[in-house]
């Protein structure tokens, strides 16, 4: 599996405005500093019920999200997301990146079938006081071995002690002893095995990726940068559970973008940085040992 932090940050940051239209309460809180003495007088409540009704409500206008920093004007406001790098934690790094083993349960009858080691027979008899299970001739008892399952007849399960023996005239294996055995019905033996272990590879890659604000007022791009580092500030745990870990943010100055003539596009920028880690099964790998290779020879008449 591999993560895309690209669309971990995004998802992160539709949450959070989801969130914010549905409780528009949280920026009374966000921007409480506002209505303090020193900003009262010019901002107030006013400007906060402005910035209410701009994020949350449905007359409010929405922010577009996009992967690239070539915006044009009918996605403004926007925020836009880019990765700024992704490279490997060398002091994470394990030998050929082994990270371990997994188990996949068996579930198709075709798997499972490999593992059954002898088909519809009847025993010769059962001792309930030793736990002797006597076997005809007939069948090879080579390939079972201690650990292995007997499912008699009822479809009852018993696992195979020590003591084995495929000797002709004298073919046996033993159970646990006093046990309701149905021998007069056939069984099978099988393997205890009932799972695939795979090997996993893997990374550890540290990521930044850069986020921009973009809008056509300069407050707009102050309060849209606030609102965003707050979505990605409050939502670590969300980060997490999406496989990006240690996470945090820088922010940038506040910029007019020249690239716009005869309009006004201000920016802001975060960069969010963290890790991300990236497996494999070593099974879905083909390796290549050798090429062929065919020349043809151009004909230059």
């Amino acid at each position: 599996m591999f993560t895309l932090p690209d669309l971990v940050i995004e998802s992160v940051i539709r949450d959070g405005f989801a969130n914010l239209k549905a409780r528009p309460e949280i920026i009374d809180s966000l921007f409480a500093d506002l209505t303090k003495p020193y900003a009262n007088r010019k901002y107030g409540s006013a400007e906060v019920e402005k910035i209410k009704t701009f994020f949350t409500t449905g007359s409010g206008k929405e922010i577009s999200i996009a992967h690239s920093f070539h915006l044009k004007e009918a996605t403004l406001p926007c925020v836009s997301i880019q990765l700024g790098s992704d490279s490997e934690d060398q002091r994470l790094a394990n030998l050929e990146d082994y990270q371990g083993f997994d188990e996949e349960p068996l579930v198709e009858e075709s798997d499972l079938a490999q593992y059954v080691k002898v088909l519809a027979f009847i025993p010769s008899s059962y001792d309930p006081i030793t736990g002797k299970v006597n076997v005809p001739d007939s069948f090879n008892l080579a390939s079972v071995y201690t650990g292995f399952i007997y499912e008699d007849g009822s479809e009852n399960e018993f696992i195979i002690k020590s003591g084995i023996s495929n000797d002709l005239g004298n073919k046996f294996f033993f159970i646990a002893p006093d046990r309701v055995v149905n021998i007069a019905q056939a069984g099978v033996l099988k393997s205890f095995l009932n799972a695939d272990v795979v090997e996993i590879r893997g990374t550890h890659s540290n990521v930044s990726i850069l986020i921009g604000i973009h809008t056509k007022d300069a407050l707009t791009t102050k309060y849209l940068y606030t609102i965003i580092k707050f979505f990605l500030l409050s939502r670590k745990k969300d980060l997490i559970n999406r496989c990006f870990i240690v996470s945090s943010i820088s922010g940038s100055d506040f910029t007019r973008d020249m690239r716009y003539e005869g309009d006004t596009v201000f920016n802001r920028f975060l960069t969010v940085t963290g890790k991300v880690s990236e497996s494999w099964r070593s099974d879905e790998v083909d390796l290549i040992d050798s090429v062929a290779v065919d020349i043809d020879v151009a004909d230059c008449d």
